[in-house]
This record gives C-alpha cells, structure tokens and sequence, in this order.
C-alpha cells in the first residue's frame, strides 16, 4: 500500500530489474528491455537501480509540485514584454525625453541637420 507521501505517479515496482548479463559473471541493470548499466558485482548494479528510483521520484514530487502551483495561481495580466514594463512610451515617445529632444538625438546620431537648432 503507497504512503500518501508517495506521488501517484512515481516510480512504479519493477520498472528497473537487475539480472546476469548473458552466461558472464557480470549483472546488468535493465528498464523494460532497454539496457542501461553492466556492472561487475549485483550490489552495483542495484545501487544504480536504488539511485535511479529516487532521482524518478524526486522527478515525479517535482512535477506534482509544479501541478499544484500552477493551479494555485490565478491567472495574471496578459504578458507584456519586458521594455513596455521598464520604459513605457506615451504617445509614441518616450516619458522622459520631449519629442524635440528625441528629434535633436536621432539627428544627432544620424549626421543630418535635421532636428538640429
């Protein structure tokens, strides 16, 4: 019986098995039939199934986590980009330069004579 500590959807029993690896002495750590590990002694090969179960659970407590928040919050503003947030333009311009002043500046820049007094 799976504590309610446990994430439904973590680990299930018998995703990795540990077994000899053809006629040689050595083990081998299986997920399905997909090889992932042969290791010389079985202690290693389940230690790698041991560390394997936990990063998947951690992975499986992560993703709960994210789901819980996500639907925890409400839905905000509609996402603007981060330079209408900084520097917000009023009428076409920016709120601390004039239009004149931003005419002198790109003229300036430009070589022109335009905008120049």
């Amino acid at each position: 019986m799976p504590s309610s500590a446990t994430p439904a959807n973590s680990t299930p029993q018998g995703r990795y098995q540990v077994t000899h690896y053809g006629k040689s002495r050595n083990f081998a750590l299986y997920e399905g039939e997909n090889l992932l590990a042969v290791t010389l002694y079985k202690k290693g090969a389940e230690t790698l199934q041991h560390e394997l179960e936990a990063r998947d659970t951690v992975i499986a407590e992560q993703a709960a986590r994210i789901e819980h928040l996500t639907a925890a919050t409400p839905p905000g503003p509609a996402a603007t980009r981060f330079r209408d947030r900084a520097w917000p333009e009023v009428n076409g311009q920016l709120g601390f330069f004039s239009r004149e002043q931003k005419e002198h500046f790109t003229a300036k820049r430009r070589g022109s004579s335009r905008g120049r007094s």
